[in-house]
């Protein structure tokens, strides 16, 4: 790597240049040989107060998160115009393209849900740092290894942002199929990264969009007919054949997370008390409590014999 870091890192070869957003490229540190992702940042054409703003929040709200859903900040090195993010190297992909590798384009439902409980994770902790994201998206989500139980990692907080306790924000951002009705709107919270879990949730399970706006192929709806979607919040779990191997408690979290109402949509922390992302069924459940069953039973006898042996002394 030339310039600034130079004497700590150096860059891979050309053919491990990364194709994901910005001027990413693969290094390694000279004296571990660990690899990692930097990017590189062009403040020439950064060229508005407000986006240099936006850039100098971003780069904060990244220095500020420990999380091991979300990715990770190393190192800055910075010159008068150029800005280097030593980031941690995720090498499993988007998720935007796994999902399109599935069979059938979707997910199985336990997938998914395991998922989902490491987006929700990630939300979560932004949320308790007083950060929204404000652009949750399947593109905005890496594998961090190519494995089949490989960890999520949230990415890309260009557009996130501090927020206080009843703060409203106004600004229109977000991508059209998972942005919130009431950022639409220009009046909105933190919840709007709720409303784009849902969307996301929506979309692992079935390959689509509730509200469109997603198809790799060319837009199937206008942005106008796909917003009017949003706002009114009238989506049908569709194709039937795919909807039907899904429970009703996924279904039931997906209709909870897209309220158009954001006073009643869930809170993260009120979205993981949610049924669909318990971890195991209740007849597991059972299962398990009938098999400790026997080991509780000395204790329950010795508990019962207390108890007959006060009610005899009396």
């Amino acid at each position: 790597m030339k310039g600034i870091g130079a004497d700590v890192y150096k860059l891979k070869s050309d053919a491990d240049f990364l194709s994901f957003k910005g001027f990413v490229r693969k290094i390694m540190h000279k004296e571990t040989g660990e690899e990692f992702a930097v990017k590189r940042l062009n403040l020439i054409v950064v060229d508005s107060d407000e986006a240099r703003a936006q850039l100098i929040e971003e780069i904060d709200i990244m220095c500020q998160l420990d999380h091991p859903n979300v990715i990770r900040l190393e190192e800055i090195y910075a010159s008068d115009n150029i800005v280097y993010l030593v980031q941690e190297l995720c090498l499993g992909g988007e998720l935007f393209d796994q999902l399109d590798q599935q069979e059938d384009y979707h997910f199985s439902e336990d997938k998914a849900r395991e998922l989902v409980k490491q987006i929700l994770s990630a939300v979560s902790y932004l949320h308790s740092q007083g950060i929204v994201h404000r652009d949750l998206k399947l593109e905005n989500f890496l594998f961090a290894t190519k494995n089949s139980n490989s960890q999520l990692k949230m990415i890309d907080f260009g557009l996130s942002k501090h927020f206080k306790y009843d703060d409203v924000h106004c600004e229109k951002v977000g991508t059209p199929y998972t942005v919130a009705p009431e950022v639409i709107n220009g009046k909105y919270d933190e919840k709007c990264d709720i409303w784009g879990i849902g969307v996301i949730t929506y979309l692992l399970l079935s390959g689509d969009s509730p509200f469109g706006g997603c198809d790799t192929e060319g837009a199937e709806k206008s942005l106008k007919e796909i917003r009017r979607g949003i706002i009114s919040g009238n989506f049908q779990f569709e194709p039937k054949d795919i909807w039907a191997e899904v429970s009703q408690d996924a279904k039931d979290f997906i209709s909870r997370l897209l309220t158009t109402d954001p006073v009643t949509r869930p809170t993260a922390r009120e979205v993981r008390g949610l049924h669909f992302l318990k971890s195991e069924p209740e007849e597991a459940n059972e299962d398990i409590c009938a098999n400790c069953f026997p080991l509780l039973t000395p204790i329950l006898s010795k508990l019962q014999k207390r108890k007959n042996d006060k009610f005899e002394a009396k």
